[in-house]
């Protein structure tokens, strides 16, 4: 009730005047609840123990009852200006639950709820919340007099000081936490105390057992301030109950729970659509798809990215259902003027100008040429009005605000309507939930392409994005032609980044396509679209990729094995390209690029590089990437054809009659004939290794008697002064140093043992071979950069070593050429294995490892796990009967230098496994399995080398060691 004098019959006197009705409240504070303890109302459903949770209470009023209090906007006289008034508002109201006020409503609306999308006038009016909070130790003084606070709050501070009166409908006006609405802040009180204590000792007298003390409170004062918060935010119940969790007074739990009702940001949005969530809904729309195709979406109206230009532009301009194209907004939390606005476009798209993009990201002082208001666009509130043209949206002072994207703070009447506006970079809105369509039926024209039901999509095919592109990216069909989108940091590397359309396919293959533009918002020259073979869809898989880039012409990209850097090639013509045709075609394991500069007509050679994919199966399709994670480009892709292309094969060459078994013998007939020729050193030895990598030695390392003299340097694990050299190896640093000698100068033609007893005399110790090698000592003097220097790294029988050289053309195809050192064995399981230690040459078809095979025959059925040239890492590839082609299963890079552990297993039904690892300490990988004939009572198992090339002085060598071979 309110104050008023209609309820006398003379209007002299009023009645329900708060300060009189409550003048019992006044009494209470300036007696109890200020001088004793308050007992909480634990009986009441507001505030039941057992279903508060948070620890906090709060109360939320929307109505002030009382004039001249200095509070809210109630003035006399009271019939004509306190009625409906408001309290001082403090938050925003976002969110009222009626499940959480059921206990004190009792409205039994499990799945009801309100929601207040606005603030203030935009919104639910003024709204003043007031709360507290205790500690989880009921014995803290805090927690000891809650109802006194909530007493101080709910009837003194508020209803009789302020007059604020009412609770939020369907909420009740105070409670614990748990059954509050949701706001973003809260005003906070907090109790301080004044507690005398008088403390005796009890005798127990002639009944006997200890003494004791008894205490008794005697005084106790009461005051209630403002809350003292986390990092001095004051009168903040959030940053209250911020500070009792610092402390330890309130858990993890309990503050969480406070952070659900407290947003504490000035925005309800995140826990508002948590809330809506919780109860299976989302904020969305549906459109009548016989009228509309949404183009773009943000939050919760976000279905994927916005249409790229060209898609945008066809589906706008060419396939709209009016004279004038047009585009509605929605925004389901906007004011409701602005829920649905209507954008009629005026003038043709002009050249290059994405205007999507403009309309979503652009935030500029002056409009962007191209999408000006009122000479491109006007905005309407109807499709009738945008359709004629009628009732134009009007601009206050005639000033359209390019600083608010799409609405420019525009409105029906002319006047300025603020934050109403969206920007697709800009977070968190001040409008998150937008989309935006365009006047085109949704199953016409451009369409999503792996939704569109009409099209016959080839099995197996997908359309996703590659590696981690933070935008996704998407491709969409009309009659044949592809708009393509597509982010991410790049096709190149070890990894890449972007958009593929692919379809697996097998053998030979020709492929062709016109990319008619490349539209790249993110600005960055090596944006890349084109056409791509991919061994799979994992981010480092073996690729040849042909593509346009934004300005660097036209390029070719090649992974020659799993993990491995990309290569390219590059034409790059004085004028820019903005279109390109583009044509890949694979023979075998060879892959051609083309392009064209006549449509198509004929066809220009760029290259031709050899690439091994998977037992020959891989994806073809379209790629783009942006070359900028956080911007999207678009590609169009027209007259995209795919082919099997038949390319003939060699024939079988004859087997050759059986000869008598060789360790070393040459495969089929190469160049030149093989060589072997092994190391053993003398255990005990000691390495000496060069004093650096750029010396006239570099990369020398040579196992010496300790006899025999060499140059010294030492190495530190702490810098013991000086001008000692250092170096970061193995997590840590090591000092080097030259001058040695006792007299502080080079020691030279010293035996190990010297050199050892110098290096002590300096608290320092020889160098390892690792340490040496890796330059620890570079530059520290004496010239030793180009000598030999001792280390101390011992040889050991493992350090044997074996070199095999090899030429020929290949292990491939129907019939084999190469060196092969190997023994016979007996037809069954077996396992080998060996550490390539060095195998460095240029040709993508050499090969050195360890191979089992039928017999001597150079058509014969065999497998080969081991080092692929070029630094392509370590294969599996196996011929699987006597005469068939070879078939390439995995290649995996390994590293720069194409060292490697590799191991192979056979069973006894021929099923072979192959596995690779880079160090010795690690766990061997499975590159496969195959399965070839082995038709004797004997195999040959070994190690091969090929050179890999037709020219006749081809010749390639590896280093092996450790080789082992086992029965099972």
């Amino acid at each position: 009730e309110v104050e008023t004098n209609y309820e006398t019959e003379d209007g002299s006197a009023a009645t329900s005047v708060l300060r009189e009705d409550a003048a019992r409240v006044r009494e209470f504070f300036v007696g109890q609840a200020s001088y004793s303890r308050v007992e909480y109302p634990e009986s009441l459903t507001n505030f039941d123990r057992g279903a508060c949770t948070t620890n906090a209470a709060m109360c939320c009023w929307p109505k002030d009852r009382q004039a001249n209090d200095g509070n809210g906007n109630c003035a006399k006289p009271y019939d004509v200006n306190c009625v409906d008034k408001d309290p001082a508002d403090n938050t925003n109201l976002c969110f009222a639950d009626y499940a959480k006020g059921d206990a004190s409503t009792n409205l039994s609306s499990s799945d009801g709820f309100a929601v207040f999308p606005g603030d203030n006038d935009a919104g639910e009016g003024s709204i003043h919340c007031h709360g507290y909070a205790w500690a989880d130790d009921e014995y803290d003084s805090i927690s000891r007099y809650t109802g006194n606070n909530l007493f101080f709050v709910s009837m003194y501070d508020h209803m009789h000081q302020r007059g604020y009166v009412k609770n939020v409908p369907g909420m009740p006006m105070c409670a614990c936490m748990d059954q509050m609405p949701v706001t973003t802040r809260s005003d906070c009180t907090q109790v301080d105390l004044t507690e005398d204590w008088e403390m005796a000792y009890v005798d127990p007298g002639d009944n006997g057992g200890a003494g004791y003390f008894e205490g008794r409170m005697t005084k106790v004062e009461v005051e209630f301030n403002a809350c003292q918060g986390r990092n001095g935010r004051n009168n903040d119940l959030w940053a209250y109950a911020a500070r009792l969790y610092d402390e330890g007074r309130m858990t993890g739990a309990q503050f969480g729970k406070v952070g659900r009702v407290l947003t504490d940001d000035n925005d309800c949005r995140h826990n508002t659509e948590y809330e809506k969530q919780k109860k299976g809904l989302v904020t969305g729309h549906v459109h009548d798809p016989l009228v509309y195709t949404k183009v773009a979406g943000r939050d919760n109206l976000k279905d994927g990215e916005p249409h790229g230009r060209e898609a945008f532009n066809k589906a706008f301009f060419e396939q709209t259902l009016t004279e004038k194209p047009i585009m509605l907004r929605i925004c389901p939390d906007c004011i409701r003027t602005h829920r649905k606005v209507y954008y009629r476009r005026l003038t043709p798209a002009p050249n290059g100008f994405d205007i999507l993009n403009n309309i979503l990201n652009y935030r500029g002082n002056n409009p962007k040429t191209g999408n000006a208001w009122n000479v491109d666009f006007t905005l309407h509130s109807t499709y009738e009005d945008a359709e004629t043209g009628a009732n134009p949206w009007q601009c206050p002072g005639n000033n359209f605000n390019d600083r608010a994207p799409f609405d420019g703070e525009c409105s029906p009447s002319g006047d300025k309507v603020q934050n109403q506006w969206s920007a697709f970079n800009h977070f968190p809105g001040p409008q998150p939930n937008v989309a935006y369509y365009v006047n085109k039926p949704e199953l016409t024209g451009v369409q999503d392409y792996l939704d569109n039901e009409s099209i016959n999509h080839a099995e197996g095919l997908t359309d996703v994005d590659i590696g981690d592109v933070r935008l996704e990216g998407n491709t969409w069909e009309d009659d044949g032609v592809y708009h393509m989108t597509g982010a991410g940091n790049d096709i190149f590397g070890h990894a890449d980044q972007f958009h593929y359309k692919s379809q697996p396919w097998s053998g030979d293959i020709d492929v062709r396509v016109h990319v008619s533009s490349l539209a790249n918002n993110g600005g960055n020259g090596w944006a890349k679209a084109g056409i791509m073979l991919r061994s799979d869809n994992s981010d480092d898989a073996t690729t040849a990729f042909a593509l346009l880039s934004g300005t660097e012409g036209i390029a070719t990209h090649r992974r020659p094995s799993k993990g491995n850097n990309m290569k390219m090639s590059q034409y790059k013509p004085a004028t820019r390209l903005t279109s390109a045709w583009l044509r890949l075609l694979k023979k075998g394991d060879v892959i051609e690029y083309y392009r064209s500069e006549d449509g198509g007509d004929s066809w220009i050679l760029m290259l031709s590089e050899d690439l091994f994919f998977p037992d020959d199966t891989y994806r073809v399709g379209l790629a783009i990437t942006s070359h900028r994670a956080d911007h999207l480009a678009e590609a169009t892709f027209e007259d995209y054809t795919i082919e099997q292309y038949m390319f003939p094969t060699s024939a079988p060459s004859l087997s050759t009659a059986p000869t008598s078994w060789q360790p070393l013998v040459d495969i089929g007939e190469p160049q030149r004939p093989g060589t072997y020729s092994s190391i053993d050193y003398t255990v005990g030895d000691y390495w000496t290794a060069c004093g650096a990598t750029t010396g006239s030695c570099k990369g020398q390392e040579t196992p010496e008697p300790v006899t025999s003299t060499h140059h010294v340097r030492c190495c530190a694990d702490t810098n013991p002064g000086g001008e000692w050299v250092s170096c970061s190896i193995n997590g840590g640093t090591v000092f080097g140093e030259s001058e040695v000698d006792a007299d502080g100068t080079c020691l030279e033609d010293a035996t190990w043992q010297q050199a050892t007893d110098a290096c002590a005399a300096l608290n320092a110790r020889l160098c390892t071979k690792e340490e040496m090698l890796g330059d620890c000592t570079r530059g520290s003097g004496c010239g030793h950069d180009n000598e030999m220097v001792w280390t101390s790294t011992e040889v050991t029988g493992d350090d044997s070593k074996e070199n095999i050289k090899g030429s020929g053309t290949g292990i491939w195809g129907t019939s084999d050429s190469f060196a092969f050192h190997n023994h016979q064995v007996a037809n069954g399981p077996i396992t080998m294995e060996m550490y390539v230690k060095k195998f460095d040459n240029n040709s993508p078809h050499s090969r050195a490892g360890l191979m089992v095979r039928d017999s001597g025959d150079a058509d014969a059925a065999n497998a080969f796990v081991g080092a692929a040239g070029q630094d392509q890492g370590a294969v599996l590839q196996s011929r699987p009967t006597a005469g068939a082609a070879t078939r390439h299963h995995k290649m995996i890079y390994a590293n720069s230098d194409n060292h490697m552990w590799v191991k192979m297993t056979v069973d006894a039904g021929g099923v072979v496994t192959g596995y690779y690892k880079i160090n010795e300490a690690d766990g061997y990988i499975q590159l496969g399995q195959t399965q070839i004939t082995l038709t004797g009572d004997t195999i040959l198992v070994g190690r091969a080398v090929t050179a890999g090339e037709d020219f006749s002085s081809a010749e390639v060598t590896v280093t092996a060691q450790r080789y082992s071979y086992a029965a099972l």
